[in-house]
C-alpha cells in the first residue's frame, strides 16, 4: 500500500500540535508559534536478507537470487512550539 508522504506528515504534525497543547495546558500555558522542524529517517532491513544480499549466506549460483525479506522505514518529525 501507497501512502501519500504529505499526508503521513500533515497527521504527524497534528498529533506532535495536539501532545504539546496538552502538556503546555498542565502547565497553565498555551503553545505559540512553530520554533523548529525536524524531520529524520530510519530504515531497518531483515538481517537474514542483509547477509543474503552481502554473499554471506545460502548458497552460491551463476544467476543471484532475490531473497525474500523485509525492510521498515520510519520517519519522525519532531516540532518545538513557543511557550506563551
Amino acid at each position: 500500500t501507497t501512502i501519500n508522504e504529505d499526508t503521513v506528515f500533515q497527521k504527524a504534525f497534528d498529533d506532535a500540535k495536539a501532545r504539546a497543547e496538552r502538556l503546555a495546558k498542565f502547565s497553565g500555558k498555551k503553545i505559540g508559534r512553530v520554533i523548529y522542524i525536524q524531520e529524520s529517517d530510519s530504515y531497518i532491513t531483515d538481517p537474514i536478507l542483509r547477509s543474503q544480499m552481502s554473499g554471506m549466506g545460502g548458497a552460491s549460483s551463476s544467476s543471484p537470487e532475490v531473497p525474500a525479506g523485509s525492510s521498515e522505514i520510519t520517519k519522525t518529525l519532531s516540532v518545538t512550539f513557543e511557550l506563551r
